[in-house]
Parts: C-alpha cells; sequence; structure tokens
C-alpha cells in the first residue's frame, strides 16, 4: 500500500502533457505485448503447420512408391526409392519396416535389420493414416518423423517412416520473428514520436488556457489566447477570450459607476450647498440694482447686473451637478433605432444648419430595448458634441449596425478628433475639452448608456475626427436574426 500511495501521489504530480505521453505508451505497450506473441504464434503455426503438411503427402508418396518392389520382393528396388528419396535436401532418413517393427530398408544401411518398439512405429502398425511426431536428435535437430502403414489390395505390409528436417522452418520463424519484433520496435517508437508530438499539440492550447485562467485570476484582464484553430479546443480559446472580454469590460464599468458614485455624492452636497448661498446673493444684487441712485447709479446697476449673470451661470451649472448626481428611473422599451436616430438628426439639424449629417443605417427595423429618455439624451449629447466639432462646413456621420445581441450606434465627426490624454479621460466629470463645456456631457451619457445594459465606447473616427459607438442590448428575435453586421447605403440629408 506505501508504494502504491507513492506511485499514486507521483502520478498526480506529473504535468498533464506527461500524463497524456504516459497513457499513450501504457496503451501501445499493451497492445503490442497482446498483438505481437498472438501474430508471431499464429506465424509459427502457418509455417509449421505447411511443414506437417508437406511432409504427410511426402510420407504418403513414398508408401505409396514402394508397393510395387514389396509386392515383388524387390529389395533392388526398394533401395532406389529409399535412397532416390535420401537425396532430398531436409529428408534425413528414410526406410521401410515390416509389421514386426523390422527395418527392411533404410537409408543408413547400418541400420537394416534393426526392431523399433518406439511410440511412432507402435502407433503406424495400428494407424490406417499417414501419422507423426516431433522428435530431437542427439545433436539437437528438430525433426518431423513421418509414418503411414503400406497397403496393398487393403492389407497392411509394412510401414512407410522418413524423418524431414526443420532446420530450414525453424530458420524461417527465427528471422520472421526477429522482422517483426524489429517492425514491432519501430512502429512502437515511431508511435511514442508521433504520441510526443501530437501530446504536445493537444495539451498546448490547454496549458495555454491554464496560463490564461491564471492570469485572470492575478488580474491581467488584457490577456488573451492566440490559437489559430477551428476545434473545440479552437471553440474554448474564443470563449476564453470573450470571457476576459466581458470581464474587462464588467471592470472598467464598475470602477467607472465607482468614480460616477463619488462624483454624484460631491455633486449633490456642492449643489446643495451652492445653491443655498446662489439665490440670496443673486436676489440681494437684483435689489441693489433696483434701489440704486445718485452719482454711481449706473455704475452700481452694472456691476450689479454682472454679478447676477455670474451667479445665473453658476445656477445652470449647480443644475447639471444636480442632473448628474440624480437616479432617473429606467423604463425599458421596444425602441426602432434607425426611426430613432432619424427623430435627433432631424432636431439637431434646425440648431446647426451649417452642419452636413449623413446617416448609415441598418436595413430593416433594428430594435433595441432601453429606456427611451435616457437614450434619446445620448444620443443628443453626442450628436451635439459632434456638431460643435465638426464646426462650419463640416460633416458627422451616423451609423447603425445590429451586431449579434447588440444594437450598435456609430457618430463620427470631422472635427480635429481627440488627444490621447482625452481619450482616457474623456467621460470623466468635470473633464472639458472645449470652449464652454461643463464636463458632464458624456460623463451623463454614458451613465444613462450603462443604466440601459449598455456602454459608450471612445473609437477610430472615419471621418478624420472623434467616434463614439454606443452599444445598447438588442431584441430577442432581432439579436437571433443579426448574426452578421450588414452595410447599408449612405443617405446624405
Amino acid at each position: 500500500m506505501g508504494w502504491l500511495a507513492f506511485l499514486q501521489g507521483g502520478y498526480q504530480r506529473l504535468r498533464l502533457q506527461t500524463r497524456f505521453a504516459l497513457h499513450i505508451i501504457l496503451l501501445v505497450a499493451a497492445i503490442f505485448a497482446v498483438l505481437i506473441p498472438a501474430v508471431l504464434m499464429i506465424q509459427e503455426s502457418a509455417i509449421l503447420g505447411t511443414a506437417r503438411d508437406n511432409g504427410l503427402r511426402l510420407v504418403t508418396i513414398f508408401a505409396f512408391s514402394s508397393v510395387p518392389a514389396l509386392v515383388a520382393d524387390d529389395f533392388l528396388g526398394l533401395r532406389q526409392v529409399v535412397n532416390s528419396l535420401g537425396q532430398e535436401r531436409d529428408v534425413r532418413y528414410a526406410m521401410i519396416l515390416d509389421l514386426q517393427g523390422r527395418v527392411l530398408i533404410h537409408t543408413l544401411v547400418r541400420e537394416t535389420g534393426a526392431v523399433y518398439h518406439d511410440r511412432l512405429t507402435r502407433h503406424a502398425l495400428a494407424a490406417t493414416a499417414p501419422v507423426y511426431e516431433e522428435v530431437r536428435t542427439p545433436q539437437g535437430e528438430i525433426l518431423y518423423d513421418f509414418a503411414t502403414p503400406v497397403l496393398i489390395l487393403n492389407q497392411r505390409r509394412a510401414v512407410a517412416r522418413i524423418g524431414i528436417s526443420m532446420a530450414d522452418e525453424v530458420g524461417l520463424i527465427r528471422r520472421t520473428r526477429n522482422t517483426i519484433l524489429g517492425l514491432g520496435v519501430l512502429t512502437l517508437i515511431s508511435g511514442l514520436l508521433y504520441a510526443h508530438f501530437q501530446t504536445r499539440r493537444l495539451t498546448r492550447p490547454i496549458q495555454a488556457l491554464a496560463q490564461g485562467a491564471q492570469a485572470l485570476a492575478l488580474g491581467e484582464l488584457s490577456h488573451r489566447i492566440r490559437l489559430d484553430r477551428e476545434d473545440e479546443v479552437g471553440h474554448l480559446a474564443e470563449a476564453f477570450n470573450r470571457m476576459a472580454d466581458q470581464l474587462r469590460q464588467s471592470r472598467e464599468k464598475l470602477i467607472q459607476m465607482t468614480r460616477l458614485e463619488s462624483w454624484q455624492a460631491l455633486a449633490r452636497k456642492m449643489a446643495h450647498e451652492v445653491k443655498n448661498s446662489l439665490t440670496p446673493i443673486r436676489l440681494t444684487m437684483e435689489e441693489i440694482s433696483a434701489r440704486s441712485t445718485g452719482p454711481d447709479a449706473e455704475f452700481l446697476r452694472q456691476a450689479a447686473q454682472i454679478v447676477v449673470d455670474e451667479v445665473v451661470s453658476l445656477e445652470k451649472r449647480v443644475r447639471a451637478f444636480s442632473q448628474f448626481a440624480a437616479e432617473p428611473p429606467v423604463c425599458p422599451e421596444r425602441l426602432d433605432m434607425n426611426a430613432l436616430v432619424e427623430d435627433r438628426v432631424s432636431f439637431l439639424r434646425a440648431a446647426h444648419p451649417e452642419v452636413s449629417y449623413s446617416l448609415d443605417l441598418a436595413p430593416g427595423p433594428l430594435v433595441a430595448v432601453a429606456d427611451p429618455d435616457l437614450v434619446k439624451g445620448v444620443v443628443t449629447n453626442l450628436l451635439q458634441n459632434a456638431a460643435e466639432a465638426a464646426r462650419s462646413g463640416g460633416e458627422v456621420l451616423l451609423k447603425t449596425v445590429a451586431h449579434g445581441r447588440k444594437v450598435l450606434i456609430e457618430v463620427h465627426d470631422s472635427g480635429p478628433g481627440l488627444s490621447p490624454e482625452a481619450r482616457g479621460t474623456v467621460f470623466e466629470p468635470t473633464i472639458s475639452f472645449k470652449k464652454g463645456g461643463m464636463g458632464l456631457g458624456l460623463s451623463i451619457a454614458r451613465k444613462s448608456a450603462v443604466l440601459c445594459g449598455g456602454d459608450i465606447a471612445v473609437i477610430e473616427g472615419q471621418l478624420g475626427g472623434a467616434g463614439f459607438r454606443v452599444s445598447l442590448p438588442a431584441a430577442v428575435e432581432d439579436a437571433r436574426a443579426a448574426a452578421q453586421p450588414t452595410p447599408a447605403a449612405v443617405l446624405t440629408r
């Protein structure tokens, strides 16, 4: 039991590749351990069987050839038959015995007259068909001793007996065995080499998956597995990469939502505190302006108006922070995104007639499930930013795409684009890269998209400027139908 536990513990510590190779080695060894002996046994049986059949036929012919000489008591004729048979290469002796076992004629003259009482002679004297047995000479040579009764008019008159050497057959068996063993060993080595390479080929992707899982466990969510395969392992690698993408996106969303919650708490506190101070300041300055008299009245009215204007601007920012801090209710509905995008473009065209709008819409109805007010706010904010970035004579491109279980809305402008710094912080609250901006629009837009089950990402602009992509969950039947995104004709409005 101690050795068994030791071997089991050692086996469990082996790598997967080593285990797989060990299993293949044991399997191939077991197959060869059964197959090679069976093949050798069949081969030996076939060779020896052929030798026995030939010997039985030869002794039968020998008995038939000796009948005329026995009938005529022609010992000279018997001598010729025996000597002719003894000249065969594998025949070691040939003889004719009478019914008492006495040698009538023998290839070895000194054996003539000897009496044989061995088992084969006794068996042949009583048998009606050829018989044989295997014997070994004092020199160690293997012989097959064949005997058959000599029948004359269906009466036993003698026994014909020959001894045939099996040296050639034994040599053939040995050579064949060596050849089979050699081929077996060569096949075994080739199989092991092939198993080694196949094991490496099969376990390398699994090792890559294990390393990828370990990397994800350590927080390296950018780790990806690159496998150019179309089998189950390749599909598993693709699933792993999709999972890693989802984890990275989830972490980014979590970080973003955590930051938003911090900013929302700060915004609520600031809006409350600042609003309580701004209202009496504005009212007081309006009262001062109304009561100003004397030679400095005009100056006081202008000064009071400046203060009132700044207070109004601050109040506008406070309202924006209040909106950012608010948690609007989410009421998802089925939305035709093509119709919603066309509606928002019509709404913005009047405010920015100097900008050219182009639509590249997916064919047919493109249905998403989201809150209509939140989505309208998101699209309006992106279109407003794109129009301001494109400026007079610029262009804004809107695209809708069905992509699996997502509906994508892309907004591109021909403006100056975003710097690397802006790309990393564009969704941060209070960070604005345009004149007059408060830095909350994109933060609010991304928050709205996340509340709808989607997100907003910065992408490469197709018009030389900035590009944004909004992803929203598609309706179930539309997600099934949209296996691949389909380009649509561009409509210039």
